[in-house]
């Protein structure tokens, strides 16, 4: 899939910049970058479909992020993300006007998202920092055997990540946050969701 060979050469890089960080006495305050990939679960929530009046169950499914953030100074970077994961829904009736109703059996629509970061970094330590930040992107959500599931979004996005170094070139990360749609849809009708949280972990370099 296009999505999994962005990730596999996301992680290249990763092996790339890697290999040519210096190494310095304190960490996190020399850095000039970040680039990591973390996993774990995107909890379930509500998904609004507004011309239908329904109102579908995303279930719990796994999300996949891969990263790069810049520091412009050593408090505050700029970067961009991608990330991945299935929309399972439970199974939905929707109503298409004049008394009429369709069945949608149950399945996992796929999304793929990509945008900017705007980070806040705070040094907790030398070894440990911890940085809020927001994330604005464009999301896509495909069914290929429902179209009314193909749906482009804006995407506002909350994090709180947790940077451990544990390698003199790499850190532990730990992250939470929220994925929300606040405008998007298709032709058949708006698609948004209020935020959805999920937690992370992670490496990063």
């Amino acid at each position: 899939m296009r999505s999994n060979k962005i990730i596999a050469g996301f992680v290249l890089l990763m092996c790339t910049c890697m290999s040519g960080q210096a190494v310095h006495a304190n960490y996190f305050e020399d850095k000039k970058f970040d680039i990591g990939l973390s996993v774990g679960p995107w909890f379930g929530g509500t998904i609004n479909i507004s011309d239908y009046s329904v109102k579908a169950t995303k279930e719990s499914s796994t999300l996949i992020k891969a990263y790069f953030d810049g520091y412009l100074v050593p408090q505050f970077s700029m970067g961009f993300y991608i990330q991945q994961s299935a929309v399972p829904y439970q199974n939905e009736v929707f109503h298409i006007g004049s008394g009429t109703y369709i069945s949608v059996p149950d399945s996992d629509p796929k999304m793929l998202e990509y945008g900017g970061t705007f980070k806040a970094r705070y040094f907790l330590s030398e070894k440990v920092t911890l940085k809020p930040g927001l994330g604005l992107g464009y999301r896509t959500i495909s069914a290929s055997d429902y179209p009314v599931f193909d749906i482009e979004g804006f995407a506002v996005n909350a994090s709180c990540e947790l940077q451990l170094q544990m390698a003199e070139k790499a850190y532990f990360s730990v992250e939470a946050g929220f994925l929300a749609q606040p405008s998007g849809g298709n032709d058949y009708s708006d698609v948004t969701f209020a935020p959805i949280p999920y937690i992370l972990v992670g490496v990063g370099f």
